[in-house]
């Protein structure tokens, strides 16, 4: 009898060390970018034991293939010209350059696919992280809606990040947006749901896929 009462406390203790403790909603959850990207496997990279000038080589031939591709230069162009030369040289070398363009096409595919996953239970968290905001509506000079980016420049020039490491934020309040390269804080209901912006650029515009939206109601001049 007396075993089995212990047996019980023990197995009682056991469940309240492992049973979640209830979050607090209104609780802030400070994060970093790296939150934002689920646990996942490294994706191993064709090229990597490739010499650094025959990996420079592949890239120059995959870009000139897809030049041709696209039309955007003929099969006469000395570029193109170029590429069969370089094929002829790694071949010789004893590498299947249409194996290996093959393999890095799909390593590229599982690095797109892995940027878009999302962390499905940071949605509805009150988190702060710091970022830089890139206006996508602006009212004299003011802004309620923003992408929220984790380094300088970022969308400003292509490619975007990934998907998981771009956030939309919506205001009720106008946020002066004095400076891009500025980085703040921001506090506010994190949603982990995927969404496309329309983003502005000096010479043209862009769809940006994102992986978050937040309802930010808090910003503040970054401060480490």
């Amino acid at each position: 009898m007396f075993r089995g009462c212990l047996s019980f406390s023990v197995l009682f203790v056991v469940l309240l060390l492992t049973t979640p403790a209830k979050t607090d909603d209104n609780q802030v959850r400070d994060i970093t970018w790296d939150h934002l990207v689920p646990w996942s496997r490294p994706i191993p990279d064709p090229f990597d034991d490739l010499k650094i000038d025959d990996k420079i080589e592949l890239g120059l031939i995959a870009d000139i293939r897809r030049q041709l591709e696209l039309g955007f230069i003929e099969s006469s162009d000395p570029n193109a010209t170029y590429a069969d030369e370089l094929t002829a040289g790694l071949t010789k070398k004893g590498l299947d350059v249409d194996a290996l363009l093959a393999k890095d096409a799909m390593y590229r595919e599982k690095v797109i696919a892995q940027g878009q996953e999302i962390v499905e239970e940071l949605d509805g968290q009150l988190v702060k992280l710091p970022g830089y905001a890139l206006p996508l509506e602006f009212n004299e000079k003011a802004t309620t809606k923003f992408l929220l980016v984790p380094y300088v420049g970022a969308c400003i020039h292509s490619p975007a990040p990934p998907p998981n490491q771009l956030i939309v934020v919506q205001l009720a309040t106008p946020y002066q947006v004095t400076n891009v390269y500025e980085p703040i804080w921001i506090e506010g209901r994190l949603s982990a749901k995927p969404a496309t912006e329309e983003l502005n650029f000096v010479d043209g515009k862009a769809d940006i896929q994102t992986g978050y939206t937040m309802h930010g109601r808090r910003i503040t001049p970054y401060e480490e």
